[in-house]
């Protein structure tokens, strides 16, 4: 079985730190990319590092874009404008994301149904064990 390639949009946030860890922990997925928002001071620093699990050799880009074309499953808890925009990159890429951002509005919503039916879009808000 090929390794599973997964990028985390919003890498150095609390969710992105320990979705990067538990990727790289994970049999069979290798983290590839991830990205923070361009401005953030967290542009160019090792994601491994960031989460804390040691230099992983991958930059933290300042565009999403870059995640969507390197890995084949992108991981999104960020906020409900950066995950629209995502959402459309998934769908423009052909990329799998897994979306757990919660407090979307329902024009938002509606955005991410629709780049749901050009991309497979696993959409929870509560990624809660007794939830899911």
């Amino acid at each position: 079985m090929a390794e599973l390639r997964i990028g985390v949009v919003g890498c150095g946030g609390r969710m992105g730190r320990m979705l990067v860890a538990e990727a790289h922990a994970a049999e069979g997925c290798r983290v590839v990319a991830g990205s923070e928002a361009p401005a953030s001071p967290l542009v160019g620093q090792d994601v491994g590092l960031l989460a804390g699990i040691g230099a992983l050799g991958i930059k933290a880009a300042g565009d999403a874009a870059s995640v969507f074309e390197d890995a084949d499953v992108v991981l999104d808890l960020t906020v409900p404008a950066a995950s629209v925009a995502h959402a459309r990159l998934a769908a423009e890429k052909g990329r799998a994301l897994v979306l757990g951002t919660t407090g979307l509005d329902e024009g938002q919503a509606d955005a991410i149904r629709a780049a749901a039916k050009r991309a497979p879009i696993v959409w929870a808000a509560n990624y809660s064990l007794g939830v899911v």
